[in-house]
């Protein structure tokens, strides 16, 4: 004895999958994906709705069509949010201290710092988004070193570009107020 027939799959089945696996993509996107998830369940809608008009979910559940505003809106937000937050401008940072042997390094970028023992040249260069706050960047020979009056350059670059450079017997430091961009 056979079982009743299975129905007949939707035709909009596989474009109702796809939104469903793009609705979970979009908590890992930042709702990035939640963009194609509605292009895919209005696409997997109108397929069902061509095949049959009272079967489709829209015709079953006016409700749906809020949910669909809704779901638009969030991904415009969250697009608009993405958007907005990649037109801020990344500026390269780089601290050197040269001259001769070991030194202590000290690192103050937007208020984190960062101490160190270093063997010279030395250089660091991190990446800031948008705004930043006060640079320094201070060198100094160990006390226990063999020429502790040995010269050594600090250097502040952002982007590129020098923006404070000192130069001493024994040690040296650089600062460098910020941007405003």
């Amino acid at each position: 004895h056979q079982g009743p027939p299975k129905p007949p799959r939707k035709p909009g089945a596989p474009y109702s999958t796809a939104a469903w696996v793009c609705f979970g993509l979009g908590f890992v996107t930042c709702g990035v994906a939640w963009i194609p998830a509605i292009v895919f369940a209005l696409m997997a809608t109108s397929a069902n709705k061509v095949t049959d008009p009272e079967e489709s979910r829209l015709a079953r559940n006016p409700g749906a069509h809020i949910g669909g505003v809704i779901a638009a809106v969030l991904a415009a937000v969250v697009g608009i949010g993405v958007v907005a937050d990649s037109s801020q401008p990344v500026h390269q940072i780089t601290m050197e201290v040269t001259g001769k042997g070991p030194v202590e390094v000290e690192t103050v970028i937007d208020g984190d710092d960062d101490s160190s023992s270093e063997d010279l040249p030395y250089s660091e260069t991190q990446s800031v988004k948008g705004s930043f706050g006060g640079l320094s960047l201070e060198a100094r020979v160990p006390n226990d070193a063999k020429n502790p009056d040995q010269r050594l350059t600090c250097v502040i670059k952002v982007d590129g570009v020098p923006r404070d450079t000192t130069s001493g017997e024994g040690g040296c430091s650089a600062d460098y107020e910020g941007d405003d961009d």
